[in-house]
């Protein structure tokens, strides 16, 4: 008898909710709007962003006792900060408590908003306003910005930034860069829509766990959703705050129930100057339809009108078009545009499901062409402080279209750090360089095994990992400030 007890005990403990387990309750609040007053209607996009949104954070937010969802509405910095009250009144100190916004967002002389929208009134949300209403909630806060120059709000993306949430404790994700405008997908005919940015995040958060989960344990961190997202949407560049945050805040799990398209995965893209390709993995879990897009940069800007339209040719049970159940691989080859030598490009995959189509993922391309790209790497600032939440931001620029891998050196040459590996670079105007071509990394001040280095000088060294290959840049030396007692942390 006491022996059945002990197992039924074991069996009640081990499917206890995850909040029971020690790690607090959570919440969630979902805001959108997709009419607007001064900006164009995005009707149906943030209200399939909600509702995808919140699925997805059932299945996979640990602890999730309540997720309230507000649609066109509040108009104003005073009814947000009363509608956050109320949904965190009962906040504490070991809850989390996560804020997504759907909106538009706004830049005017280098100072980024967002646009609370009720359709009739609205106003413009700066980041010193939002700091100030999650910093008042009690217990661990994540923020997600799905709005174009969202990554202002954390001063990722642009020259001189300023990040209002540095040593706050509050996790920050952004769709886009502080000079990038991010994509949205709206098919006004067949009622579908939502961004390409959440698309990613759900690709990730709701499929088999793969490489998403770098580290193996079962969730996916701030540091995991980025690197993941980046992977899988080129239409903007997501960022963080912090930037190597590994605390778990979605879980891994099966395959969500009802996803067409699972695993999808891009290969680094092969610079052939005359016909650039790019190949890709992913499984159908049912027999689908899918179609490429191919979207140029032309006259600084992304050219959506100009899209160049393409089904996948499988056939299956005697079906032009119909790809049957399974793992699939899929080759891409892509031209510049007009002529140019040279260019970006974006790979978008959509899968039509009942006449509508639903975006599933994207790839930024830069096509090199024969022309070597000449490097350069600018620090943004000359010294950084870890221990109160500094982050050193380094633009790196290029004369041409091309893929970069960037890594961190100490004084004495040694690498003790990897930013990234064989990146396409955003087109220079999206990067706040006038260069052809230019991408932010960012260091925290940790090594590859997540320590904080030592006291001192470092430096970027950044190198074109195209096919022509072979150009490298040096950033200045800055220095990694030590702490009062002499010992970062």
């Amino acid at each position: 008898m006491r022996k059945g007890i002990r197992v039924l005990l074991l069996v009640l403990f081990l499917f206890l909710p995850f909040s029971a387990l020690g790690e607090g309750i959570s919440r969630a609040l979902l805001i959108g709007a997709d009419r607007f007053v001064t900006m164009p209607e995005t009707t149906p996009a943030a209200e399939q962003n909600l509702a995808r949104m919140e699925a997805m954070l059932w299945a996979r937010m640990p602890g999730l006792n309540d997720c309230r969802t507000v649609l066109h509405g509040p108009a104003s910095e005073e009814t947000l900060e009363l509608l956050m009250q109320e949904t965190f009144a009962e906040a504490d100190e070991g809850d989390l408590s996560l804020v997504y916004f759907s909106t538009h967002g706004l830049l005017t002389d280098s100072r980024a908003a967002i646009l609370l929208s009720d359709g009739t009134r609205e106003e413009a949300l700066e980041p010193e306003a939002l700091f100030g209403m999650l910093n008042r909630i009690p217990g661990r806060k994540v923020l997600i910005l799905d709005a174009c120059y969202s990554g202002a709000f954390i001063g990722k993306g642009v020259p001189n930034g300023t990040n209002v949430f540095a040593g706050s404790g509050i996790r920050v994700l952004t769709c886009a860069g502080g000079l990038e405008q991010s994509a949205l997908w709206l098919e006004n005919s067949g009622g579908s829509g939502g961004s390409w940015f959440l698309a990613a995040l759900e690709a990730l958060v709701s499929a088999d766990a793969g490489t998403g989960d770098m580290d193996g344990d079962g969730f996916f961190s701030l540091k995991e959703l980025t690197a993941g997202v980046r992977a899988l949407c080129g239409d903007s560049r997501a960022y963080c705050y912090p930037e190597d945050d590994g605390e778990a805040l979605f879980s891994v799990g099966e395959t969500e129930a009802g996803r067409a398209v699972n695993g999808l995965a891009f290969s680094e893209a092969e610079s052939d100057p005359a016909r650039p390709k790019v190949d890709f993995t992913f499984t159908a879990a049912t027999a689908i339809r899918l179609w490429y897009r191919m979207v140029y940069w032309k006259d600084g800007s992304w050219d959506f009108s100009g899209a160049v339209q393409m089904a996948d040719r499988e056939r299956w049970e005697g079906t032009r078009g119909l790809l049957g159940p399974g793992e699939k691989q899929r080759t891409v080859r892509l031209s510049t545009v007009d002529g140019e030598s040279s260019g970006f490009a974006l790979l978008q995959i959509l899968n039509l499901q009942d006449g509508s189509a639903v975006p599933e993922g994207s790839r930024r391309i830069a096509m090199a062409g024969e022309e070597e790209a000449a490097l350069g790497a600018e620090a943004a600032a000359e010294t950084f402080r870890p221990e109160d939440g500094e982050e050193m931001n380094v633009l790196i620029t290029a004369s041409a279209p091309c893929m970069v891998s960037a890594t961190v050196e100490s004084e004495n040459g040694e690498v003790v750090r990897t930013l990234g590996e064989g990146e396409a670079c955003l087109p220079g105007k999206a990067a706040g360089t006038e260069a052809a071509a230019g991408l932010w990394v960012c260091w925290s001040g940790r090594n590859d095994a997540g320590e904080m280095c030592a006291a001192g000088a470092y430096r970027i060294h950044a190198v074109c990992t195209d096919g022509l290959g072979g150009q490298e840049a040096f950033s200045a030396f800055f220095t990694l400030e030590e702490k009062e007692n002499g010992d970062p942390e």
